[in-house]
């Protein structure tokens, strides 16, 4: 235990977060990149962005996995220095703290009050949420980072099947043409398989069709970028059923909000 009463830094026993002294935190702090965070982060979106777009939405919530990251040193450490903060009082009771120390090894009054140190990890951790805005400043004038973002995201949305009734027609030719490939590959002579050739090439027309397609132009904004520090529980309920299908927590972390808004740039053409 003398190594706690030195340095105050102990593991929580449920967490399993390493917990650190109020002021290693703050000097620690004091010491982080913040555009390299910034990158970092703008950089995980960018190669992330199969995992979250969803065309008939524009605004997402991303929760970063950094643990199992590759390549994002200093987000983790900033992350890291929030998850070192013992401000959470069963955090302390499973640590070992009581109202004025630690219990098997008591240090001075005046180090572990209970009452002034849950104060001072307030301050410490606004200190850490003032470098989170930072990142977050920096993001948003990142421009060349943000222009990727956009032109990675954007690709989702300028091909889209607007309605149901032409995404079944859409399903419905895929599979005619499935059957037909497979008919031409069989079929004997010259004639046949022209005949098929041509039937494909209208069901290809047929459904170039069915999908608008338009250049798009616009730009993807940071709209929140902050630091949660609770667990969140989620369910994913089945559409046909509405049954909880899966369940999961996302454990507390890094959560940033982007919204992605666009234009045609095509000029409309009038009808009259």
């Amino acid at each position: 235990m003398s190594d706690v009463k030195e340095n105050f830094s102990v593991v929580d026993r449920e967490t399993g977060f390493q917990k650190r002294s109020l002021e290693e935190i703050v000097k620690d702090s004091a010491t982080i990149d913040v555009s390299k965070v910034s990158e970092e982060i703008l950089a995980w979106t960018i190669n992330n962005v199969e995992n979250f777009v969803d065309n008939e939405l524009r605004t997402f919530k991303l929760n970063l996995s950094i643990d199992t990251a590759e390549g994002m040193f200093e987000t983790q450490r900033l992350q890291n220095l929030y998850r070192a903060i013992p401000d959470d009082p069963k955090s302390l009771e499973r640590m070992g703290f009581d109202g004025n120390g630690m219990k098997d090894n008591p240090v001075p009054t005046n180090v572990f009050n209970l009452e002034n140190f849950l104060e001072e990890s307030g301050n410490c951790r606004r200190i850490l949420d003032e470098v989170v805005q930072k990142v977050y400043s920096n993001m948003k004038g990142n421009s060349g980072l943000l222009e990727q973002l956009f032109k990675r995201m954007v690709f989702y949305y300028e091909k889209v099947i607007p309605n149901s009734e032409n995404k079944r027609r859409a399903l419905e030719i895929d599979n005619e043409l499935r059957k037909l490939v497979l008919e031409k590959d069989s079929a004997q002579g010259e004639e046949a398989k022209k005949e098929i050739q041509s039937k494909i090439v209208a069901k290809i027309d047929e459904g170039v069709k069915l999908i608008k397609f338009s250049e798009l132009q616009g730009a993807v904004d940071i709209m929140r970028f902050e630091y949660e520090a609770f667990d969140v529980g989620v369910k994913i309920s089945d559409k046909r059923s509405g049954e909880v299908a899966k369940e999961y927590v996302v454990p507390e972390g890094f959560v940033l909000w982007l919204q992605i808004s666009f234009k045609s740039n095509q000029r409309q053409t009038s009808l009259f």
